[in-house]
């Protein structure tokens, strides 16, 4: 056992030292400062042309088409807790220089997000009509609407998706993924567009920052940082085993956290001489 025990620290402080000197030059962000700057520029448009309740109830009508279950299922994918078990999920251990990219976005979304929705408390959709006259889907929530919280965290986790998978296909898939995330906080009744376009903004450009952040940063990778950071994301899946706001939803919730902690648990325990790593996605070889 003890042999064992002594080959995984050896091969984990190995992968660390290869994240450390792996290439830090920045990622090529410019096409998602773009898109951050085109659906900030929507978000005014949409105040200017139609108000700040604006295109509401058509795009919420879209929702009523839709299962109330599927749209539980899609909307809890925004949460925090389930948007970094997927995270967890998708990145494993080959990445973790995105671990610490992820943390540091965590951290910074978790700040902005409080400050924004404490100083501004804006009235959600439930506050201004009556329920009976949108479609309304889970919890009945009044205040705290702007910016909306769930896309800003699946816009920001996305973010550092397309960057770990150098692949314009799979970073298209995850920004794909994020859209339909943020429309759902419409289709349930419990965001204005504005909120949603503001919080897909934000979050992009939280998680670009982030990533160049974790870049230059390479002298936190070392397993003092690292081990405590990768325990803080397992105890978001723990966090799912509680009773989430969404009922239709709590059975793939936990489905999620358990499979998230046994990946991980088993990424850490597995020995694999050969592997190539995954943080020469943080250096400029990345155009995704």
């Amino acid at each position: 056992m003890k042999p064992y025990l002594e080959a995984i620290w050896f091969q984990y402080q190995r992968d660390l030292a290869q994240a450390r000197t792996a290439d830090t030059r920045a990622p090529v962000v410019w096409r998602w400062l773009v898109a951050a700057l085109l659906l900030a520029s929507g978000a005014l448009l949409v105040v200017l042309t139609r108000g700040y309740h604006g295109w509401f109830f058509e795009v919420n009508f879209v929702g009523s088409f839709l299962p109330d279950a599927l749209l539980e299922h899609i909307t809890l994918c925004g949460d925090g807790a389930l948007a970094i078990t997927l995270l967890v999920i998708l990145l494993g251990r080959r990445h973790y220089r995105l671990h610490w990219a992820a943390f540091i976005a965590t951290i910074i979304g978790a700040i902005f997000m409080n400050i924004i929705k404490r100083e501004i408390y804006s009235p959600r959709p439930p506050k201004i009509y009556d329920v009976d006259t949108f479609h309304m889907v889970g919890p009945v929530y009044h205040w705290g609407g702007f910016p909306s919280g769930h896309t800003l965290t699946i816009f920001m986790l996305a973010t550092l998706v397309a960057v770990c998978a150098r692949s314009r296909s799979v970073g298209a898939l995850a920004f794909g993924f994020a859209a339909i995330v943020g429309l759902s906080r419409i289709w349930v009744g419990l965001h204005w567009p504005v909120d949603v376009l503001i919080g897909a903004a934000m979050g992009i450009v939280i998680g670009i920052f982030s990533v160049l952040l974790a870049a230059r940063w390479r002298h936190a990778v070392i397993w003092q940082v690292h081990l405590p950071v990768l325990l803080l994301f397992m105890a978001g899946p723990i966090t799912l085993f509680v009773k989430v706001d969404y009922v239709e939803a709590q059975a793939f919730a936990v489905t999620m956290g358990i499979l998230a902690i046994a990946l991980t648990l088993w990424r850490l325990l597995r020995l694999s001489p050969t592997r190539e790593s995954g943080d020469a996605a943080l250096s400029g070889r990345a155009e995704t």
